[in-house]
């Protein structure tokens, strides 16, 4: 079993290094030369998880919103979610090295187009 897994992390770790990185990732697992990210979902709670390439918690990100997409681009990690009743989207900008939250902007029901769309800070 322990080879079983081995050569999984190799295969997706070779996909992850050829593969461009240039649209948000749906999948609950990714791996790049920094590190192995992972996804949990749960009914109230979804975990983003980081562990190296050696199997050591890094660290880790609950989200009380659905994880519906995650990107890694230029040092940053990018997390798009979204509240469990759909009701507002949430952008969240991490650091990929120590999992601290750089920023998070809110994105709310939309409004009529006569008027302006900010987005909303959440600190």
């Amino acid at each position: 079993m322990k080879y079983f897994i081995t050569a999984c992390l190799a295969t997706i770790s070779f996909y992850a290094n050829t593969a461009e990185w240039t649209s948000f990732q749906e999948d609950a697992l990714g791996v790049d030369e920094e590190a192995v990210y992972t996804i949990s979902a749960f009914s109230h709670v979804d975990y983003f998880t980081t562990f190296s390439h050696r199997g050591e918690f890094l660290w880790e990100i609950p989200f009380g919103s659905t994880i519906i997409s995650w990107r890694k681009e230029n040092e940053q990690l990018y997390i798009l979610s979204k509240t469990r009743n759909g009701s507002a989207y949430f952008l969240s900008c991490v650091d990929p090295l120590c999992g601290a939250i750089l920023w998070e902007k809110g994105i709310f029901k939309p409004l009529p187009p006569n008027e302006d769309r900010t987005l909303g800070e959440l600190e």
